[in-house]
C-alpha cells in the first residue's frame, strides 16, 4: 500500500503554504513534524542517520546538499542542513525538500511498513494535527 497522494500533497504543501515562496523555516517545520513523530519509534540516532542517508542520495541532483550531508561539530546533520537552507532560493528549498521528504518517507516505509508510516504521517500533517489534546 503506497503512501496516499493526498497525504503526500498535504505534506509537501507545508513547504510553500498557500502557494507562497518556500522558506527555510517552512522546510524546517515540516521536517520537525516528521522527526517528532518518528524519533520516539526509531530513536534519535536512527532518525538522524536516515536523514543523512537521504541527503547523500540526492547530493548529485542538488550539489549544495553535499555540504549538508556532513554533520556539524555537534554531530547534528539537521542543524547543518538548516544552515544550508538559509542560503538557498525559495524554489530550490521547495524542490529539494519535496524530493528529500519523498525519499525519507519511502525509506521509512521500507523499514517499518507503509501502514505504520501512513498512520504517523497522518497524525503529524493532516488537518487538526496542530491541536493538542488535553
Amino acid at each position: 500500500m503506497p503512501i496516499p497522494n493526498e497525504l503526500l500533497a498535504t505534506i509537501t504543501e507545508r513547504l510553500s503554504p498557500g502557494g507562497t515562496p518556500g522558506t527555510a523555516a517552512d522546510a524546517v517545520r515540516a521536517w520537525n513534524r516528521v522527526f517528532a513523530k518518528f524519533s520516539p519509534l526509531l530513536g534519535p540516532l536512527s532518525t538522524q542517520l536516515l536523514f543523512v542517508r537521504t541527503l547523500s542520495e540526492h547530493a548529485g541532483s542538488f550539489s549544495w546538499l553535499s555540504h549538508c550531508a556532513t554533520p556539524d561539530k555537534s554531530g547534528d546533520a539537521f542543524g547543518a542542513f538548516t544552515l544550508c537552507l538559509d542560503t538557498r532560493a525559495p524554489e530550490e528549498i521547495v524542490a529539494a525538500n519535496q524530493v528529500l521528504l519523498a525519499t525519507y518517507i519511502a525509506e521509512l516505509s521500507a523499514l517499518i511498513g507503509d501502514r505504520l508510516v501512513i498512520q504517523f504521517l497522518r497524525a503529524a500533517f493532516m488537518p487538526g494535527a496542530d491541536i493538542k489534546k488535553p
